[in-house]
């Protein structure tokens, strides 16, 4: 049985899986701490790690399963599991595999969240004291990028293993040529925030069109959320024949439209910020064989190298940067377009969800017999626990986006 949340799956895959909604909180979200963030974190990990914790014991219920995983954790939902795994006797222990796909936070002084990723590693370290009850054999800690792996190993004092990646993408790969009219399509795609660099885009479209770059411009937005950067690109796009701007949540088909209409995928994302955590947009990329530009010593120039050099980097973290990389790609773009080519054959026979499987399987084979926990009087208390805590996030949320909305009226004021 496939369950899922807060993160919920699009809704033709969850038919197909045949997944069931059972984590109901927005636990990977700020949830109280949009204002004194400082002061409030403590209070969102805790809140996320019952409410998380509180989902596992009525997941488990419909138990037991071979396997639990959990995809993208942070600080609370490793908390939650940890103190979840304490539950059972030591032979009975479930075998877990975990993910984390977001950044320690260590060395992170970030702009973009009231210092959020500045109070990670306290929470990663509280959360591994937790998690250091359990016996070794029934976890399997992991990412995608062998940079992140050590840094959460060293954080967490306990093996993390690096696994082959699973967004290769669904077309096989071809070889990116110039249009008719001899221009590059670049493209920046994804669910956009601060720290891609979405606030740079409007200052390098206009860089690259004084340059006279031969490029044309694709702009692509999930966040079904509305910023100032949209309606500025909406408006740009009014005007320019070679830009355009999609604020839309991309299912899969649309999704590999968007991939097929790209000649070069542009990443501007924040260098410190993505020094040890990984992109799937890149590695969809590599896999489809799309050159890129990338900022430098991340994980992305990593794996631009790893597909045989197919990219250009970025060292600062502003528009004139990305702009020059842009312009040396596109330069350079029928050179780069062939190693990109050749690096995504080399790049698929080693990564994707066949070759991620069988790791998993090799690396978390058999275990003890897992037991339905918990019974009687703990599932009355966690079915109570479940009413108090959809109110507290209820209260929660509605008083944070009347906040919001507040100070939205006081800004346009």
């Amino acid at each position: 049985m496939d369950v899922y949340g807060n993160r919920a799956l699009e809704p033709g895959l969850a038919e197909e899986l045949g997944a069931i909604p059972l984590f109901r909180h927005g636990t990977y979200d700020t949830i109280v701490a949009y204002f004194l963030v400082s002061v409030l974190q403590p209070v969102d990990y805790r809140m996320a790690r019952s409410s998380f914790l509180c989902d596992l014991r009525a997941v488990w219920r419909r138990g037991p399963y071979d396997l639990v995983f959990v995809n993208s954790v942070m600080p609370a939902e490793l908390a939650a599991v940890g103190l979840w795994l304490n539950s059972f006797p030591a032979a009975a222990v479930p075998r877990v595999a975990m993910e984390f796909g977001a950044p320690t936070g260590d060395g992170i002084h970030d702009p973009y969240l009231g210092g959020w990723w500045q109070q990670f590693p306290r929470f990663y370290r509280q959360a591994a004291v937790i998690l250091g009850r359990r016996r070794s054999d029934s976890l399997f800690l992991f990412t995608f990028d062998a940079a992140a792996s050590a840094e959460y190993a060293k954080l967490l004092g306990r093996p993390v293993e690096t696994m082959p990646a699973v967004h290769v993408g669904r077309q096989e790969p071809r070889r990116r040529v110039r249009r008719s009219d001899n221009r590059v399509t670049i493209a920046f795609l994804g669910h956009q925030r601060l720290e891609k660099g979405y606030h740079l885009i409007p200052a390098i479209i206009r860089q690259l069109r004084a340059r006279a770059v031969p490029v044309t411009v694709l702009v692509h937005n999930g966040d079904p959320d509305e910023v100032t950067v949209d309606r500025e690109l909406r408006s740009m796009a009014a005007d320019a024949p070679h830009l355009v701007f999609e604020h839309r949540t991309a299912d899969a088909r649309y999704w590999q439209d968007l991939m097929d209409r790209s000649d070069l995928i542009v990443l501007p994302y924040d260098p410190t910020r993505y020094r040890a955590s990984y992109s799937a947009v890149a590695v969809e990329a590599a896999g489809e064989g799309i050159p890129m530009v990338v900022p430098a010593a991340t994980t992305m120039e990593t794996l631009v190298n790893t597909v045989q050099g197919g990219g250009t980097v970025f060292a600062g973290w502003e528009a004139s940067a990305v702009s020059d990389a842009i312009e040396k790609a596109v330069a350079d773009f029928e050179s780069l377009a062939s190693r990109a080519m050749a690096g995504a054959v080399e790049w698929r026979r080693a990564n994707g969800a066949a070759r991620f499987a069988d790791r998993l399987l090799v690396a978390m084979p058999g275990g003890g017999e897992s037991i339905a926990l918990p019974h009687g009087h703990d599932v009355a208390m966690n079915v109570a626990m479940g009413f108090i805590l959809d109110a507290v996030f209820a209260g929660a949320i509605a008083g944070v986006k009347g906040l919001m909305r507040i100070e939205r009226i006081c800004r346009s004021h």
